[in-house]
């Protein structure tokens, strides 16, 4: 277990600072709920790594509890002492079920999710079949996982980035995906970097297989420019900015275009096309909590009441 969260952790970058880095919090539960690693623990990947191998010394594997209750209140808690500017999530890895230790679990999880964090669940005792009842009624939708399935430590970047980059496997016009999107918008795919994020991490888990081809992306001919009309990417809060070098357009659009796609015409070659408001599946994005942005900051809208 601990290699491969080492493997799907890698690519992203660790660190207190900087704006779109991550921190990790760690917490261990049996029948005693402990704190591993602090969110403010986090330094750099190679540190975490260690602290991962150097885990398994502190565990007491004869200890079957399974107080989930209780971890899930202290990750909240955890969360709510050591706030930063970036989104949240927590991810629930279970073994086994102990009726005390679930109890109230699904309604401090509901609270979880009510204050926008998502909680990702692993379920690594897929035959119980109690235990993955009450672990499908903890996870977010769509964040249901079992240990078992095909490529699960490929998908779950999948699960991290759909905090910030998400798609939809239906055909939409484009002028009606871009709504569908708010409070985010339609994905402006401005780099290399970013558009291999998408193909790798995105695209395999969100569309089907047939829908794989092509995507619509955020890329359109600005309604506000002259009659021959701009090519423009959409920010936020109903604010464009001008196509520069990347991607470039392998064609020259048509005149009556007005909507830029991304088209995988071999291998894993992607280039930009363009048409008329084709109904293609599409990718969102919303935008990033850094320290120029920040996320809300509410208090909880529901407090726990222990018991």
């Amino acid at each position: 277990m601990l290699p491969k969260l080492q493997h799907f952790l890698e690519a992203f970058t660790f660190g207190q600072n900087g704006k779109h880095t991550i921190r990790i919090g760690v917490i261990t539960y049996a029948t005693n709920v402990v704190i591993q690693y602090q969110l403010t623990d986090t330094t750099d990947f190679n540190s975490f790594v260690d602290f991962l191998f150097n885990l398994a010394f502190a565990i007491n594997f004869n200890d079957s509890g399974g107080n989930v209750q209780n971890a899930l209140q202290e990750a909240y808690y955890l969360w709510v002492s050591q706030k930063s500017f970036r989104r949240s999530l927590i991810i629930l890895i279970a073994a086994a079920y102990d009726k005390v230790g679930f109890q109230g679990a699904d309604k401090t999880a509901h609270v979880i999710k009510n204050n926008g964090i998502h909680v990702i669940v692993i379920n690594f005792a897929t035959s119980d079949g109690v235990l993955t009842f009450a672990l499908e009624n903890i996870a977010s939708s769509g964040y249901y996982y079992i240990s078992s399935q095909d490529q699960l430590y490929l998908r779950l970047p999948y699960a991290l980035a759909q905090n910030c980059l998400f798609g939809f496997n239906s055909d939409i016009l484009p002028t009606f995906a871009n709504r569908v999107c708010q409070p985010g918008v339609l994905a402006a795919v401005t780099s290399q970097s970013k558009l291999d994020f998408i193909t790798d991490n995105i695209v395999p888990y969100a569309f089907s297989t047939n829908q794989k081809k092509k995507f619509t992306i955020g890329l359109h001919k600005s309604a506000s420019d002259n009659f021959e009309g701009e090519w423009k990417w959409w920010g936020y809060n109903k604010t464009e900015y001008p196509l520069e070098n990347f991607p470039s357009m392998v064609d020259i659009p048509d005149p009556k275009d007005n909507y830029g796609y991304m088209w995988n015409h071999y291998g894993f070659n992607w280039s930009l096309q363009t048409g008329n408001n084709i109904p293609l599946p599409y990718i969102c994005q919303l935008r990033a909590c850094d320290a120029e942005y920040i996320c809300d900051q509410k208090q909880t809208k529901q407090k726990f009441k222990l018991i």
